[in-house]
């Protein structure tokens, strides 16, 4: 390689590492933004379903559930013919998708070990 391209590709090299850099930044801070903004949708079809609770209880209960934009949009006493149908209809739009139970939330407990230790002198 001649002295001028070898110094324009060391130029270049030089360079893209900064490129790469701001590249990988502004992707980040797009998929920050983007996770902010579905949160903020989903923590609002949550308080849809709250709010919607008893009325669906007593229409669907035990069903799947679609809340979108606050309101049913869909339902299905099987969970995966309507993940199907949400898919198709709704690809890239925050949807929530619950089972409709007596609780409006599920209370999980989680039970942690314990380690008794005995004495072997005793």
């Amino acid at each position: 390689m001649s002295q001028l391209v070898t110094q324009q590709v060391l130029q270049r090299l030089e360079i893209m590492p900064e490129l790469l850099q701001q590249q990988v930044l502004e992707f980040v801070e797009r998929l920050y933004v983007e996770q902010q903004v579905t949160d903020k949708q989903m923590l609002a079809e949550v308080k849809a379903f709250r709010r919607l609770h008893a009325e669906l209880w007593a229409n669907y209960p035990y069903q799947y559930v679609a809340i979108y934009q606050g309101r049913l949009i869909d339902h299905d006493p099987a969970k995966w013919p309507l993940w199907e149908r949400l898919e198709q209809n709704y690809p890239h739009e925050t949807v929530l998708m619950r089972q409709v139970t007596p609780e409006i939330e599920r209370v999980y407990r989680i039970r942690s070990p314990r380690l008794i230790r005995h004495d072997e002198n005793l």
